[in-house]
């Protein structure tokens, strides 16, 4: 679950200023008091949804994470799909699918749509770790390795690339 502050803080007149001061998150330490928030996301989502037509991207992508969080990845995967018809270039939405239908045992979905997210953002060092594990499911072992040895060349220091 991730709250966005920035559009509220640019319509109250607010600077966005980049900062070096470290903001450390502590995870998840009350599973009830985070559970019923993320209930009620999914309800304000639904809402939002409905105020702002089924087409709206930031409703389904706010909806689609909140689903996620629920554990209804059924009904999220449905999500990402409505999602990518409206915005297909967002690599976001393809990881958030390629999430779910892993979750859900879907290799081959999963492993589309990470490989979707991965060449819309070739940044993304979880999108291809996600798509190269997605490519052991499938049983192409020697493409993940070529995957992850190519992550630690360019990124050295990420723990994910290290575990490989």
């Amino acid at each position: 679950m991730h709250e966005v502050v920035e559009d509220s803080l640019l319509r109250a007149g607010y600077i966005i200023a980049k900062s070096d001061i470290p903001i450390h998150h502590y995870g998840k330490l009350n599973t009830d008091e985070i559970h019923a928030k993320v209930r009620e996301y999914y309800q304000l989502g639904m809402k939002k949804l409905a105020e702002h037509g089924d087409q709206n991207p930031h409703a389904l992508y706010e909806l689609a994470v909140q689903a996620s969080e629920l554990e209804q990845h059924d009904e999220a995967v449905e999500l990402w799909k409505r999602l990518i018809v409206v915005k297909p270039d967002l690599a976001k939405a393809y990881y958030g699918m390629g999430t779910c239908c892993h979750i859900l045992g879907r290799y081959e979905e999963a492993r589309a749509a990470f490989k979707k997210a991965m060449e819309l953002d070739p940044d993304s060092q979880d999108a291809v770790v996600m798509y190269a594990t997605s490519e052991i499911f499938a049983g192409n072992a020697a493409a993940a390795v070529s995957l992850v040895e190519g992550l630690q060349t360019l990124s050295p220091g990420y723990p994910l690339a290290l575990l490989a």
